[in-house]
């Protein structure tokens, strides 16, 4: 299993590489990456003071075409949002154009 983790890893890499460098001359402001992007607004009900606050949860794609970002510095500072599981970025969120879900070596019932 180690292998073919390594492998799809590698095959997500390459195909990153041919995507921008396909798209780099006709859509030079695109970016590439493997990354995180928003997947769920919801409410989280603390059990200790049953106050709710929106929760922010973010989920790896294997490709995500963007341009721009938002900027979520002022989120972190708020008492009733939770960020869960961003990106390395801690401030930025990404705003996707396209995302791509990559399967290698057949689909699992659960794809």
């Amino acid at each position: 299993m180690e292998i073919i983790m390594k492998d799809e890893e590698l095959w997500n890499e390459d195909l990153i590489d041919i995507i921008r460098n396909e798209l780099k001359v006709d859509f030079p402001k695109l970016k590439i990456v493997k990354g995180k992007v928003l997947k769920d607004i919801f409410l989280n009900k603390n059990q200790k003071n049953s106050e709710y606050k929106l929760q922010l949860g973010f989920v790896d794609q294997d490709i995500v075409i963007y341009e721009e970002t938002m900027d979520i510095t002022e989120f972190h500072n708020l008492n009733n949002i939770l960020i869960h599981k961003n990106s390395d970025d801690k401030n930025n969120m990404i705003i996707p154009k396209l995302i791509c879900e990559l399967k290698y070596n057949g689909i699992t019932s659960l794809d």
